[in-house]
């Protein structure tokens, strides 16, 4: 490349460089939302880069904290996750406990689970009768994975005022 060629070069980043630099500053942002109450509902407005106004209204209910509640269960899984026994925690489960303390729903939900994987040798007797109708008996080892977990939900038991 000779040095004629090498300023053009330069010459054409530079100006790449400008125009994109310009073209940033210049790019409008989205203005932050404007938030109005009437009633039980808060309104939204949102300025879009095209400079349209977008509003929308949100339902807001005001509430109590009426305290954490926690919900334990254990499920005895096979090897394709099939439950063999016991149970995985349920909406219904926490909302049990949380109308135990007078509560109407619950927010800020987390559920933790703990597998424990165990395998187990399994003996199976096979009995049968052969070909000359004698009884034979055989001895077969399988061995058996099962999956236990432990599930532990906790949750925040709120009640709604000015229901």
């Amino acid at each position: 490349m000779n040095k004629k060629n090498g300023m053009r070069h330069v010459a054409v980043i530079f100006f790449l460089a400008v125009f994109v630099i310009l073209g940033l500053a210049s790019a409008s942002k989205p203005a932050a939302p404007i938030q109005t109450e009437t009633g039980s509902s808060t309104s939204y407005s949102i300025m879009t880069n095209s400079g349209s106004i977008q509003q929308a209204a949100l339902p807001v209910k005001d509430f109590t904290s009426m305290g954490l509640i926690f919900v334990e269960s254990t499920a005895v899984l096979d090897s394709k996750d099939n439950i063999l026994e016991g149970s995985k925690i349920t909406y219904d489960m926490l909302m049990k406990a949380a109308q135990k303390v007078g509560a109407d729903d619950i927010i800020n939900l987390r559920i933790d689970e703990i597998r424990k994987i165990t395998t187990t040798e399994q003996i199976n007797f096979i009995t049968g009768k052969d070909v000359n109708g004698k009884t034979t008996s055989k001895q077969e080892k399988v061995l058996v994975t099962t999956t236990t977990v432990d599930y532990k939900a906790s949750a925040l038991a709120i009640k709604y005022t000015g229901r």
